[in-house]
């Protein structure tokens, strides 16, 4: 065996046994991309949606092959051909409904999958598969592409929150999607969920500052904007309270 050109500890973790175990240790951590390959290649996220499709198709061959059987005294090779079409009907049906399933679990599991803009159905897929990292790299590719929708900026903050558990870098992606979202109605939510991550930070909240400055501004005279200027008001009073605290640390 030749000496591979690369060290085997950049390899992206795999799953496998433990030395001296008989049984695979599964991985509770979410794997790291292997930058030597493109992040959701058909090789890992498109498997599970062929396999879907081949055992849908493969339960639906038992009753066309079943009807075809009983048929082909009575109508001859034309047998097969009803066979087939049940094969396809009933096949197409169940894959159909399990997409459908799949679909859903992703919106479960990630939020942003059931809002409005441009879709990443393999950054869901790893997602689902408890993949977090190469769901972002994935989601980060698509708000590349796609800089004027929000849906992939905030994709991005959510599994940084939920996911990653790191809520400096859900704040910036927040951030981009609100400027994403514009005036549209998804801000709203948005501005919501800025808030609530950037709270648990050490700044206390002064990082939403600027954006809730902005969004209340925008939003004068209605209850968005009252919202708005009480949550600003909470900010900036627990701001002059830590700044009170470190000055009378520092007498």
């Amino acid at each position: 065996m030749g000496n591979s050109s690369e060290p085997e500890a950049e390899a992206g973790p795999e799953p496998g046994p433990k030395p001296g175990s008989g049984a695979p240790t599964p991985s509770l951590n979410p794997a790291r991309r292997e930058w030597n390959r493109p992040a959701g290649s058909r090789g890992d996220v498109d498997s599970a949606r062929r396999g879907r499709m081949i055992k849908a198709f493969g339960w639906a061959a038992f009753p066309g092959l079943m009807i075809g059987a009983v048929l082909i005294p009575m109508i001859g090779v034309f047998a097969i051909l009803v066979g087939l079409l049940i094969i396809a009907g009933v096949g197409g049906a169940a894959y159909a409904m399990s997409e459908g399933v799949g679909g859903a679990a992703a919106v479960a599991l990630n939020p942003a999958a059931g809002s409005r803009g441009v879709r990443n159905s393999r950054a869901e897929a790893l997602l689902a598969q408890g993949r977090a990292q190469e769901a972002v790299d994935e989601w980060e590719m698509t708000a590349l592409e796609h800089p004027d929708d929000s849906r992939a900026p905030s994709a991005v903050a959510r599994i940084h929150r939920d996911y990653l558990d790191q809520p400096e870098d859900a704040v910036r992606w927040f951030k981009k999607a609100l400027r994403a979202a514009g005036g549209s109605s998804e801000a709203r939510v948005l501005m919501r969920e800025l808030v609530g991550v950037a709270g648990k930070l050490s700044d206390q909240g002064a990082s939403a500052a600027p954006e809730l400055a902005r969004y209340a501004s925008a939003n004068e005279g209605n209850p968005e904007g009252e919202w708005a200027s009480r949550e600003l008001g909470f900010i900036k009073e627990a701001m002059a309270q830590a700044e009170q605290l470190e000055s009378d640390r520092g007498d």
